[in-house]
């Protein structure tokens, strides 16, 4: 057997335990099962395409044979597939050259994984019910099966907190997972080069910019989301999946405009401080920062390109 595919049967395994660990009911087994399209992500820039279809192949039929198929097809078509595709494109389309422009930019990389956050989200959507109020009543009986023994402040109205919140909890999650997907794609690409296996040259990532024509089809989304139903509820996921692009690139532009400055590890630890304990509000802000910098170029302005370039981050 090829050495790929023993690669691809092994990241297989780790990501189908990852997934299992969300079976615990813990805090540690949901952050494990954000972790989980690693494996395939990893076993694709390292080991080649094939590798990590192996790798998500091996995951679903674990997870459909341990605890169900509904289980594997679900890990499937919204984590493992999409992350596959995603590296896939990344090896193909972008990092040609050194400065990272080939026949898909890296920016164009990041609409990808808002469309495909997007498609997971639905996915997720149409796995709870048929219709959009099917959806919001399968999540609010979850929401309330969560809070039945958590310690709620004394006053608070718990049905309206899982009525209002199991409107929005969807919606952010396309958010979160179009990051999440930017972010497991820089980190895997990090881990394999630093083992000497990434086939490309590395990118200069903070220097990602987003196609010009988003902000048409963010608009386009804004529109579709005030309709009533389902198409309201696919045009809000869409509108939060292309959030998320718009704080990766604020995040590009918070790190590339802190090169060369001597303070920039307080800045950038202080901004992930913040992030931590004001979460939505920073990313509200950043994803502002990223829009801004998609019409106006803030990174080209005088004194806004950094002095001393590197393509680390």
């Amino acid at each position: 057997m090829q050495r790929d595919i023993l690669i691809g049967l092994a990241a297989g395994l780790a990501a189908a335990l990852l997934v299992l660990a969300i079976l615990s009911g813990s805090m540690l087994g949901f952050a494990l099962l954000l972790l989980a399209p690693l494996p395939v992500t990893l076993a694709t820039l390292s080991w080649g395409s094939r590798s990590g279809l192996v790798a998500a192949a091996t995951a679903i039929a674990i997870l459909a044979g341990l605890a169900g198929i509904r289980l594997g097809l679900a890990f499937g078509v919204s984590m493992a597939l999409p992350a596959w595709g995603l590296a896939y494109l990344a090896l193909a389309g972008f990092a040609a050259t050194d400065k990272g422009q080939g026949r898909i930019s890296l920016g164009s990389l990041i609409v990808v994984a808002a469309l495909l956050s997007t498609f997971s989200a639905l996915f997720t959507m149409l796995s709870m019910g048929t219709s959009y109020e099917n959806v919001v009543e399968s999540t609010e009986k979850a929401l309330q099966e969560m809070l039945r023994d958590a310690p709620v402040p004394a006053g608070t109205d718990t049905t309206a907190f899982v009525h209002n919140f199991s409107r929005f909890m969807l919606p952010m999650s396309a958010t979160l997972t179009t990051i999440m997907s930017a972010g497991g794609l820089w980190l895997s690409g990090r881990i394999a080069r630093m083992s000497g296996r990434l086939p490309r040259p590395w990118p200069d990532v903070a220097a990602l910019r987003l196609p010009h024509w988003l902000p048409i089809l963010l608009g386009g989304a804004c529109v579709v989301s005030l309709l009533p139903g389902g198409f309201g509820f696919a045009g809000q996921l869409l509108l939060c999946s292309l959030i998320g692009a718009f704080i990766v690139q604020g995040f590009a532009v918070v790190h590339y405009a802190t090169r060369g400055n001597a303070a920039r590890p307080m800045i950038l630890g202080l901004v992930y401080l913040l992030l931590l304990f004001l979460s939505w509000i920073v990313l509200a802000l950043v994803a502002l920062l990223g829009l801004i910098d998609l019409f106006f170029n803030i990174r080209g302005l005088p004194g806004g390109r950094s002095q001393s370039p590197n393509t680390t981050n």
